[in-house]
């Protein structure tokens, strides 16, 4: 388990938000009505994953998320992000923060700042970004600042080597493994079809490819369950028990999961049954058995890297297998954070510790994101009478539960 974790997000300018802090500790679930700021925390993550693996920073925002036109929060002149961080088993600090701003008719990285914060003492900047000016600190922290020239719309953090912190790598290995999760693309082949797509990123076969997580949409699952096989090749009793698991949701009667080779390099995932005589391939399970193969290979493979992110779960589920999903997202939240965004009451209903979990997002008078802390005292009262937060909230008491000045404490 590595003792190098995300700790906060900070979001300014963003659509809804004018300004949050989401702390990171465990599993984080967010909760509120359509609008209220939820999938753009989803999409800010994104973005901050693509600031350690996108060299043309500005472009890809521009091509994938509708630049600042589409981002920036009427009346702002600024969108920032800020990711914190905890480094080694000392739990050194450090936040970075990019800030795009318009310049003229271009939008441009108007400010970039990586810190380092040592208790007791002044931070210390490694990159200090702003007004067309760039300086970095490539060696040490107490080292001189070097001018360099970085372009409009690349980041510092990426285009410069810094040789002597190793901790500035572990930053960008976190940011990079920053995981977004849509509802995976399970849509069966006849909808592909009508719609003249002829290929599905989880139904067909796929070129057999060495992989350590499962990529967004799912696109990749054949060779995560060819990997988790071969992971446990020689530890037949682990691979035992990965089945007992997904017997859970799949039924008391599958015998095995397996990725048979199928034609020119290619490998496709199929399910044996035992009261079936053939395997089943992926192209004939429903919508809900592969999202289901999805989040076993998702929870199997997390690395304890980075962040989990995960918008609307539920989607295929019967509530008694969106339980065991949880359950597992619930272990993996124990190594990395994980952060989960439900309109499910079924979900909120069996969260093991709901007042550390759920945070709701409001708007307030002025349209702008205000997320809120449950107040553990008030819900353990309610608890006496009510499943969850999930069933106060279908009666219509859900605000009552939740502060509306305290923010959530920090150690």
């Amino acid at each position: 388990m590595s003792n190098d974790k995300i700790t906060s997000i900070r979001i300014r300018g963003m659509r809804a938000i004018e300004d949050v802090t989401l702390r990171l500790d465990g599993l984080t679930v967010l909760i509120g009505d359509n609008g209220t700021g939820k999938s753009t925390i989803i999409e800010a993550l994104e973005i901050l994953r693509k600031a350690a693996t996108t060299r043309s920073f500005t472009d890809n925002i521009s091509r994938h998320h509708g630049g600042l036109r589409a981002l920036l929060r009427s009346g702002a002149e600024e969108l920032s992000l800020e990711a914190s961080f905890e480094i080694g088993e000392s739990r050194q600090r450090y936040s970075y923060l990019i800030g795009l701003r318009w310049e003229g008719d271009y939008q441009v990285i108007a400010h970039e700042w990586l810190e380092y914060e040592s208790s007791g003492e002044a931070k210390a900047q490694i990159i200090m970004r702003g007004n067309s000016e760039c300086y970095i600190r490539s060696t040490k922290l107490s080292g001189p600042f070097e001018q360099v020239h970085a372009g409009p719309d690349v980041l510092a953090l990426i285009e410069f080597k810094y040789h002597e912190n190793t901790n500035v790598e572990k930053i960008i290995r976190l940011l990079k493994n920053i995981q977004v999760h849509l509802p995976f693309d399970v849509r069966p082949l006849w909808l592909l079809a009508e719609q003249n797509l002829f290929h599905s990123p989880t139904r067909s076969p796929a070129m057999l490819d060495r992989v350590e997580r499962l990529e967004r949409t799912a696109s990749n699952l054949a060779n995560c369950f060819h990997t988790i096989r071969n992971r446990y090749s020689l530890a037949q009793s682990k691979w035992q028990d990965f089945l007992l698991t997904a017997k859970m949701g799949l039924g008391e009667d599958l015998e095995d999961i397996s990725t048979p080779s199928f034609d020119k390099g290619q490998i496709r995932l199929e399910l044996k049954f035992a009261t079936i005589k053939d395997p089943i391939p992926a192209s004939a399970l429903s919508d809900g058995q592969l999202s289901f193969l999805a989040f076993l290979a998702l929870t199997e493979l997390a690395n304890g890297e980075g962040l989990i992110a995960i918008d609307e779960p539920e989607c295929h589920f019967h509530p008694g297998l969106l339980v065991r999903i949880l359950w597992a997202l619930e272990e993996v939240a124990e190594k990395q954070p994980v952060i989960l965004s439900t309109h499910s009451d079924c979900l909120l209903d069996a969260l093991y510790d709901p007042g550390k979990s759920v945070v709701l997002c409001e708007l307030d008078k002025n349209r702008a994101v205000q997320l809120k802390n449950v107040n553990e005292k008030t819900l353990k009262t309610w608890l006496e009478d009510y499943r969850g937060i999930g069933h106060i909230r279908s009666e219509g008491y859900m605000r009552i539960v939740f502060d509306h000045d305290v923010p959530k404490e920090t150690e």
